[in-house]
């Protein structure tokens, strides 16, 4: 029998009209995949028939599509598939999609990282085999950032889901055929500079994987310089491999993301719904550069700095001296105490107001120091601090799955937290109270 599941309710069966797949119908397909219960493999789409050799019961999740066609789709299964699946990839024959080729990974773990070269050990790891649970790689036991082992694609999703419902909702895009969904406009700047030579002219041409948006070329141009040239996210270099490792290790995608963890109950799940509700409403934020004294300028607050500044014997403030006019001839960085240049870029953050500046350099999470990356920042008590910080500071973090703990119940031991069934050795399963045979490699 021919049937789909849309959402957990079963459909009647269904088939294509005039032997074309319509799009609408396109999560009807990958719910009927039966490499969805082996995680891996082809779903057949073969003159209008759909075939699958079990019944059983899947919900979707999402489904997003691109530029009209199908391109990530995350599903769940309360029956056989213990965690997430994700269509990673298709080949489709256009226009009547009579044969459907689609690869599905799990996402418990990070599907597009399975076998990405560990970039600590550098010859020793294989490549990156997930753990279970732990956010490791069974083989060379390095952290999963370690391996850089997300995507272009999956970190612009993932920062999507975190700007969305918020107010820098602006910042992303509506996913055409997603039900709602939204992927990150991160800003990429290429620079093509002419290469003097005695045949043609050539070009040499730079690409900065991302820029903080809304900037002429030139003032763009002028932040970039201000950063050690190492953390410069200039595609293929070692900056742009450290962007995205900070994007995995300060927003982790299992802090905003369910589906992203392990075995979430229920009453886990809307507790977490909530806690990122709160979090966007009352701490999330993106940094601003702009020149000091413009922060501001180019967003609504425009209106309302022009009203600040009209109105008479305005207040000196901290970080700067202030001139008849309202503007000021010095301002100090926020983060160092520091004079900064006139005319060299600065950072804002709306939720500290628009009277703090930090130096590009400055701008960084209290916490571990690190920049903060694509200038997302978490704004607590009067400080910075990155995603993973902020929200650590709110909620425990397991040692053992590196995730939030949400439940009521839970295993305190050393001034730690964690989830009662990851107390373990990972390698062998024996609590850490007893001495278990693993090396203490196996145990980091």
């Amino acid at each position: 029998m021919l049937v789909f599941i849309s959402r957990g309710t079963l459909a009647d069966p269904w088939k294509p009209k005039n032997g074309c797949l319509q799009l609408s119908v396109v999560r009807a397909l990958l719910l009927l995949c039966n490499a969805l219960f082996e995680k891996s493999g082809q779903l057949l789409v073969n003159h209008g028939c759909l075939y699958k050799r079990e019944e059983k019961e899947i919900h979707i999740q999402c489904c997003q599509t691109v530029d009209s066609h199908p391109m990530v789709a995350t599903l769940l299964s309360p029956v056989s598939v213990d965690r997430p699946i994700k269509i990673v990839s298709y080949v489709s024959a256009a226009p009547f999609f009579r044969h459907w080729t689609l690869t599905v990974m799990s996402v418990g773990q990070s599907p597009a990282g399975r076998g990405a070269a560990c970039l600590t050990c550098k010859g020793i790891c294989s490549g990156f085999q997930p753990h279970s649970w732990r956010k490791a790689c069974t083989q060379c036991h390095c952290c999963q950032e370690d391996h850089a082992s997300s995507s272009d694609l999956e970190d612009d999703f993932k920062m999507g889901r975190l700007l969305e419902n918020s107010k820098y909702a602006q910042l992303t895009a509506k996913v055409k055929g997603g039900e709602g969904m939204r992927v990150y406009k991160r800003n990429r700047m290429i620079i093509t500079n002419p290469v003097v030579s005695r045949k043609d002219p050539t070009f040499n041409t730079i690409t900065y994987d991302w820029a903080p948006p809304g900037l002429t070329q030139k003032l763009a141009m002028q932040y970039m310089e201000l950063l050690p040239e190492e953390r410069r996210p200039v595609a293929g270099t070692e900056g742009a491999l450290y962007r995205r490792r900070q994007l995995m290790r300060q927003l982790p995608a299992y802090d905003q993301d369910p589906s992203q963890c392990h075995s979430l109950s229920e009453a886990e799940v809307k507790a977490m719904a909530e806690f990122v509700k709160s979090y966007k409403e009352e701490a999330l934020g993106v940094g601003e550069v702009a020149l000091p004294g413009e922060g501001g300028m180019s967003k609504d607050n425009a209106g309302k700095q022009k009203n600040e500044k009209e109105q008479p014997n305005p207040e000196p403030t901290t970080n700067g001296t202030l001139e008849e006019n309202g503007k000021k001839s010095e301002y100090n960085c926020s983060g160092c105490g520091q004079l900064v240049a006139l005319d060299s870029p600065v950072v804002y953050a709306d939720r500290a107001g628009y009277k703090r500046l930090w130096h590009p350099t400055c701008f960084v999470c209290v916490e571990c120091g690190e920049a903060l990356v694509d200038l997302v920042y978490f704004w607590r008590k009067d400080t910075l601090l990155c995603g993973r910080h902020y929200c650590q500071s709110l909620k425990p973090r397991c040692p053992g799955c590196d995730e939030l703990i949400f439940s009521e119940t839970c295993h305190q031991e050393k001034g730690q937290t964690w989830h009662k069934e990851h107390f373990c050795c990972w390698q062998c399963g024996q609590n850490l109270r007893v001495s278990c045979g693993c090396t203490k490699k196996t145990q980091k």
